[in-house]
């Protein structure tokens, strides 16, 4: 029945995706420590949980962040980090974490952990990579990340009063540490 149902309205169930043959669906978090997947940290690179640990992913890590499954995405970007350290990299890390917590896709007693992780992670951003920028698609329009990240940790609850956003009279938002401008 179900097969003549999708049939009948031209649709398919959803094949399994793979990347370099790593089925991204079966790619299971485990907390390792609060520095995991935060600058300047690589223990990723040793973690026997990361599907990626032997292959930095360069390119490769948009297609596993097009895929939109947070445990997949988060291990690509940390590891991305670990071997090109970029705000880029950071953020898209610390935005996994966050999804992984926001979207409770770790047991409730981890849930603190990934909490202060994904917290320490947009801190890193705003830290270590102010002035970082990402790319659209068209690899031309950039967009800054310092104000992604601080508006990550207004929603994960944290206290951002170390810095300051202004946002400039042409609509650029900045972020500068409390008692900088």
């Amino acid at each position: 029945m179900f097969l003549l149902v999708v049939s009948l309205l031209g649709c398919s169930p959803p094949q399994p995706t793979y990347f370099e043959g790593i089925l991204l669906d079966d790619i299971t978090f485990v907390y390792t420590s609060k520095e995991h997947g935060v600058y300047p940290n690589t223990d990723v690179l040793t973690d026997e949980a990361n599907p990626f640990a032997n292959s930095p992913l360069w390119t490769g890590k948009w297609d596993v962040e097009s895929y939109g499954y947070p445990p997949a995405s988060y291990y690509a970007w940390a590891t991305q980090l670990a071997v090109e350290v970029t705000g880029e990299n950071q953020y898209y890390t610390a935005t996994a974490l966050s999804n992984l917590y926001l979207f409770q896709m770790v047991d409730s007693y981890e849930a603190p952990l990934v909490w202060s992780m994904a917290v320490e992670a947009h801190r890193s951003v705003l830290s270590n990579f102010p002035n970082s920028v990402s790319y659209l698609a068209d690899g031309v329009t950039s967009f800054p990340l310092a104000p992604l990240s601080y508006d990550a940790l207004v929603l994960l609850g944290d206290d951002v009063s170390d810095w300051t956003k202004v946002t400039g009279e042409d609509g650029t938002t900045l972020i500068f540490p409390t008692g900088e401008q």
